[in-house]
């Protein structure tokens, strides 16, 4: 199953009548039965097994979701005039930027603690090696002072 979303701003998607192919004359590909009804929200839909598109809002956009939609085809989005809408891809949502800055903020994240562990056990090292090449008669000087 191939799905194609689109997308509008434009209030009046919210009273679409219906979406059509505008190269083809055969069929549309979503009507609206009940103008008077609101368009369902998108998370409490589900494109039904027979249908072929789904029409429904989320954050102040409407979204089209058509299956196997035919290579070439020319969406377009009717209601009282023609409709402005976008293919999905064509637009870059705000969900996607914040998935992005996560993703480049988990992976500074991550360089930044190696850079650390790194530096850490680097300084641990030469800790050591100062330790192990302390003259012994410095040693038992310390030794004998302590006592």
């Amino acid at each position: 199953m191939n799905l194609t979303c689109y997308s509008s701003k434009d209030p009046a998607a919210e009273n679409f009548r219906l979406v059509f192919d505008h190269n083809s004359d055969h069929e549309n590909l979503c009507t609206r039965g009940d103008l008077q009804a609101p368009l369902p929200f998108c998370s409490s839909s589900a494109l039904h097994p027979d249908s072929h598109c789904l029409v429904c809002r989320s954050d102040g956009l409407v979204y089209i979701l058509i299956r196997d939609l035919a290579k070439g085809a020319n969406v377009m989005m009717e209601a009282l005039g023609q409709v402005p809408i976008k293919r999905s891809a064509d637009q870059l949502s705000w969900a996607s930027v914040f998935t992005m800055v996560l993703f480049v903020l988990g992976v500074a994240g991550v360089i930044v603690y190696a850079v650390c562990k790194l530096w850490r056990s680097r300084r641990q090292r030469q800790q050591r090696d100062r330790a192990a090449a302390v003259d012994p008669t410095e040693e038992e000087a310390l030794a004998e002072d302590a006592v």
